[in-house]
């Protein structure tokens, strides 16, 4: 109740998506992609593929048509979300 009234404390301002479709769906070899979330931004690596990552500002772009991975205007984001999916990675696992 009190996430939904607003008086939460302490709530969480990012959280972890993983896909692991080689268990799923082993026709998809190597499309396994680990994600972080916050209000305004969607960080995706992909595990089995250098340089592909992709960077959106849900704020600009909800439809997620701008990948911003390179643009040097997001590059503290790029570096924040990557920070913190490490940091929701290793607190996943018991780290």
């Amino acid at each position: 109740m009190p996430l939904l009234s607003g008086m939460a404390q302490d709530w969480r301002t990012s959280f972890l998506i993983e896909y692991y479709s080689e268990s799923a769906m082993p026709w998809l070899i190597g499309m396994t992609y680990k994600a972080v979330r916050t209000a305004r931004h969607k960080l995706i690596h992909w595990v089995h593929h250098d340089d592909c990552d992709e960077l959106y500002d849900l704020e600009q772009d909800p439809y997620e048509l701008q990948n911003r991975i390179g643009d040097p205007a997001y590059q503290e984001v790029c570096d924040g979300l990557h920070h913190e999916l490490a940091r929701l990675v290793a607190v996943s696992v018991g780290l």
